[in-house]
């Protein structure tokens, strides 16, 4: 099994037994567990990350934040609005991740990001390119590294 469907499983909600071994699972019943996972869950928001096939991404799909993918799309809109991006790269295990998107539910910011900026979010996994980008100009110009 790929490193990709791996995660997929996790997202889903399937674990190893506990031995470091992935579970013997075919495509068909990984799907349906996203799927009845995904259609389980009643959301108040769902935002264009529902649409992307990233683990990370699709984490924050029913964030209240209107969160693009990396692409034109987002920077049309940024272009047309003029408003400045709003940058997140993290990838699907990541800890911080998840609480930082905590943080912007539960103390209100979505409503701020979402008029006054266009927000992105990057897997770094997906997009290493990105990542490398950022983070040499975070870690030059703070000398550590973003999220330490």
């Amino acid at each position: 099994m790929d490193e990709a469907t791996h995660r997929r499983l996790r997202c889903a909600g399937v674990r190893d037994g506990g031995d470091g071994a992935r579970p013997a699972i075919s495509q068909t019943r990984i799907d349906q567990l996203v799927r009845t996972k995904t259609a389980a869950t009643a959301h108040a928001h769902t935002n264009r990350l529902a649409r992307e096939k990233s683990p990370y991404l699709l984490q924050h799909q029913h964030n209240p934040v209107d969160w693009h993918a990396w692409g034109e799309e987002a920077f049309s809109k940024a272009r047309k609005e003029n408003k400045p991006l709003f940058l997140s790269i993290g990838y699907s295990t990541c800890i911080g991740a998840r609480d930082g998107a905590g943080i912007v539910r539960e103390r209100g910011h979505a409503k701020f990001l979402n008029e006054h900026f266009v927000s992105i979010k990057v897997d770094r996994e997906e997009r290493p390119d990105v990542d490398k980008i950022y983070m040499t100009f975070v870690q030059s110009t703070t000398a550590r590294e973003a999220g330490l």
